[in-house]
This record gives C-alpha cells, structure tokens and sequence, in this order.
C-alpha cells in the first residue's frame, strides 16, 4: 500500500493534470477533477486514428491541458494504458452493448456518434 501511495505521489508531481482512482477495474489514471480515465481518452484517440482534433471534438468539455495530459501520461506509460485497452477489447460487441445500457454515460463520445470518428 505504501509503494503504491508513493508512486501515485511520484506521477502525480511528474504529470499534475493527472490523479488516480480505484475503480472496480483496479488503480486506475484519471484526469484531475473529472472521472475521465486516460485509458478511455487513449483508447478513443488510437481508434479515431491519432487524430487529436477528432479526439478534442468529441471530448470538447475536456480542456486543451486535461487531454495533452493523458497524452503525456501514456507516453510516460503505455503498457499500462494498452493492458487496460486490450482488457475491453477483449469484450464482445453484444457484451459492450449491455454494459453501455447498464452504465448510461459510459459510452466514449467517438462511439456515440460515429460518424464524427470517420
């Protein structure tokens, strides 16, 4: 407990836009002051094809600072986010649909409207 406090400390002075969460998922990087994990900002980025301002368009309530963040985050540690990426995606399409249904809101903003991710 007190390795994982000290590096959450660590990260948290090295990336300031960033806090950590435990979610049911596990320890988990969020954006300071939002519920807006980096893994789900990445995951949106990659399938968006790196585009960051599609990225921006569809978080547009997420700030400039607050998405460059998750950026920087992932490229301080992207095994990390990339395990939480292949975990999802190991979900099935109809699995995904229901938890969606289940957790309204849940659904990533890329994925809501598609269109604006082509």
């Amino acid at each position: 407990m007190i390795g994982r406090l000290l590096e959450e400390g660590l990260r948290t002075t090295r990336f300031p836009g960033i806090a950590f969460r435990d979610t049911a998922s596990g320890w988990q990087a969020t954006l300071a002051g939002t519920n807006a994990k980096v893994w789900l900002l990445i995951w949106a980025f990659k399938d968006q094809g790196l585009d960051y301002e599609a990225l921006r368009e569809n978080y547009a309530h997420l700030t400039d600072f607050q998405l460059r963040s998750a950026l920087a985050y992932y490229e301080a540690y992207p095994e990390e986010i990339d395990e939480m990426i292949a975990h999802y995606e190991a979900f099935g399409e109809e699995e995904m649909e229901i938890f969606y249904q289940e957790n309204p809101g849940s659904r990533p903003p890329h994925l809501v409207n598609p269109a604006s991710s082509a």
